[in-house]
């Protein structure tokens, strides 16, 4: 694959402008997307992207009440791989999100 640092520099400059009015489902794209870019990049080449990472993960915590279970768990996954640990975040709103929801995951 193709990597350009200056674009992604300016992808996560752009995004942290815009944050506050991304709702869930813009979080949880940029979070997925950026964990899945951190995996695929060589070691010499990996990012420190973890200012960006803390302030998309707490726009998702404001956001999460539109995500179904199965996006709190794709959330959760971003986070885990971009070693992103907020307890809050985790136990307060991602479990009990993921508790009010447990239907959807026995009904999938």
């Amino acid at each position: 694959g193709v990597y350009n640092e200056e674009l992604i520099d300016a992808l996560c400059a752009e995004v942290g402008k815009r944050l506050r009015v991304f709702g869930a489902a813009e979080c949880l794209t940029f979070l997925e997307s950026l964990a899945r870019l951190h995996q695929g990049l060589p070691d010499e080449l990996q990012r420190d992207d973890a200012a960006i990472v803390a302030e998309a993960a707490e726009r998702l915590g404001a956001t999460m009440v539109a995500l179904s279970a199965q996006e709190l768990i794709r959330g959760f996954r971003a986070l885990v791989l971009l070693n992103h640990y907020d307890r809050r975040l985790v136990h307060k709103k991602l479990c009990s999100a993921l508790e009010l929801r447990l239907g959807q995951l026995q009904s999938a």
